[in-house]
C-alpha cells in the first residue's frame, strides 16, 4: 500500500506540496534502496508516517471506489474525475487530454464490461466540455497497447497492472505503415491519427514498453511543429527504431529484395521523388 501511495505523490508532488518539504517529496519518489543514510533516517522519522496517515484517509474515505493516479493531472480536474468514477459501478478510468492538456474537447472514459467494443456519448451537467465518451472494452482489452497505454496515463478506480500484448504486425505492416505515412506527409496531408498510430509503435519498440498516452500526445505535438523536410528525416529515424526489433540477418535479405521493386518502380514512374525517399530511407536501415 505505502508503495502505491508513493507513486500518486510522484506523479503529482504539486498536490502533496503543503505536506512535505521538497527534499521529502525527493525522497519519496526513489525507491528504498536508492536512498542514502540521512535520507533513510528522514524516511523512518517523519516520511513513513504521513504515508500511513494517507492510506488511513484513503481507506476510510466517503467515496464509492478507491481512486489511482497513474498520471501528472491538473489538480482540479481531480474532483470531476472522482464525480465520473463514483458514478460506474464497475471498473473503470479516464484517459486522454482531460487530465493534463489545459484545452480539450471531451473526457474520455473506459469501461471495463460486457457490452464489448460499443461507445457511446453523454452529457454530465455542471462539467465545462461536458461530453464523456464512453469506450466499453473486456478486461482482455488492457493487454492492448494502444489501451494499455491510455490506461498508463489515466485516473481509475482499479489497480492497472503492467501486464501487455505485443503488437502483432509483421516487418510489410510496418513499412506500409511507414510509406503511407511519408506519401502524406510529401502531399501534406497528414493527420495526428496517423502521427500518433506510428508514435505509438516506435515508443512502445524504443523503451520496450507501451507509451502513456500523454507521452504520445506530447511527442506527436512536437512532431507536427516540425516542417515537411524534418518530418520526413524523424520518420525515417523512426523507421529504423521500429525494424531493429526483428532478426538482422531475414530484415536484410527481406529488405534487400524490397530495393530491388522499388528501384524498378523508380525507373517506370514519372512521379517518384516518394518512391526516391523509401529506397533511401530503407538502404539506411540495412547499410
Amino acid at each position: 500500500m505505502i508503495k502505491s501511495i508513493q507513486k500518486q505523490i510522484s506523479l503529482n508532488p504539486k498536490l502533496f506540496s503543503n505536506f512535505f518539504t521538497k527534499k521529502q517529496l525527493n525522497i519519496i519518489s526513489k525507491e528504498y534502496k536508492m536512498l542514502n543514510p540521512s535520507e533513510k533516517k528522514q524516511w523512518y522519522v517523519s516520511i513513513r508516517s504521513k504515508l500511513e496517515a494517507f492510506i488511513k484517509i484513503s481507506n476510510n474515505n466517503n467515496y464509492n471506489n478507491k481512486l489511482y493516479i497513474n498520471t501528472e493531472i491538473i489538480p482540479k480536474r481531480i474532483k470531476i474525475a472522482e464525480k465520473i468514477l463514483n458514478s460506474i459501478t464497475c471498473s473503470a478510468f479516464i484517459s486522454g487530454s482531460f487530465l493534463f492538456n489545459k484545452e480539450y474537447n471531451d473526457i474520455d472514459v473506459f469501461i471495463i464490461s460486457k457490452k464489448q467494443n460499443k461507445k457511446k456519448v453523454k452529457e454530465i451537467i455542471g462539467i465545462d466540455n461536458n461530453k464523456l465518451h464512453y469506450t466499453y472494452i473486456s478486461k482482455k482489452d488492457l493487454l492492448d497497447p494502444i489501451i494499455h497505454g491510455a490506461a498508463k496515463s489515466s485516473i481509475s478506480n482499479f489497480y492497472i497492472n503492467n501486464d501487455y500484448d505485443k503488437p502483432k504486425l509483421g516487418l510489410f505492416d510496418y513499412i506500409n505503415l511507414f510509406q503511407e505515412i511519408g506519401l502524406l506527409i510529401i502531399q501534406k496531408k497528414e493527420d495526428e491519427k496517423d502521427i500518433r498510430n506510428i508514435m505509438l509503435h516506435y515508443l512502445l519498440i524504443k523503451n520496450n514498453s507501451p507509451p502513456c498516452s500523454k507521452e504520445i500526445y506530447s511527442k506527436s505535438k512536437v512532431f507536427f511543429k516540425l516542417n515537411q523536410k524534418n518530418k520526413l528525416i524523424k520518420l525515417k529515424q523512426m523507421l529504423k527504431i521500429i525494424l531493429r526489433d526483428y532478426k538482422e540477418s531475414y530484415l536484410v535479405k527481406e529488405l534487400k529484395s524490397y530495393e530491388k521493386v522499388l528501384d524498378h518502380d523508380i525507373r517506370t514512374s514519372k512521379i517518384n521523388s516518394h518512391l526516391k525517399y523509401y529506397k533511401d530511407s530503407i538502404h539506411e536501415v540495412i547499410a
